[in-house]
């Protein structure tokens, strides 16, 4: 009886993790739970996966693209700049509405900002909640969006991933 216990958690936990999507990029590490499928990739600098066409999370290596083109300072890029320049952009997308203002927060001993807007697109409410971490070496953006009425569910996914995060060398 003992054996067939065994068995049956080691095959179990098989199809927990096959289950699961990993997503590893220069930066990041984290797993996504059952049911999501890649949507776009680019490069090792952007990802997103959706599950059930209803929820989007996405990846990106931030700011790094703005730091190579040598706009501001290094040492005067913050993660507060960093997430008015995505806010600016997204306000020309969107034109959301802040529903939390960004605020700051620590990510698995990593400094983070995060925030939430929605935005109505083509008679659909849609929320976006952005979190910015700011890694030993990249600035990671993850935005989970979805409709409106699935938020609360989504959010249980989103905590989920987050819970999964780790830096990588």
């Amino acid at each position: 009886m003992m054996k067939i216990v065994t068995i049956l958690l080691l095959v179990s936990s098989s199809l927990i993790t096959h289950a699961q999507t990993k997503f590893s990029t220069k930066g990041i590490s984290v797993v996504l739970p059952a049911g999501f499928e890649t949507t776009n990739t680019h490069n090792s600098e952007f990802a997103s996966f959706i599950k059930d066409e209803r929820v989007l999370i996405s990846f990106a290596d931030a700011c790094s693209e703005i730091l190579k083109k040598k706009k501001f300072p290094e040492n005067q890029f913050t993660i507060d700049v960093c997430y008015r320049i995505f806010f600016i952009k997204w306000k020309a997308i969107y034109d959301p509405t802040w529903v939390k203002e960004p605020q700051d927060t620590v990510l698995k001993k990593s400094k983070a900002k995060w925030g939430e807007f929605h935005a109505k697109i083509k008679d659909k409410e849609y929320y976006f909640i952005c979190i910015l971490i700011k890694g030993k070496k990249h600035n990671y953006q993850i935005l989970s969006t979805g409709h409106l009425e699935h938020k609360k569910a989504d959010v249980e996914l989103l905590k989920s991933v987050i819970q999964s995060y780790k830096e990588v060398k």
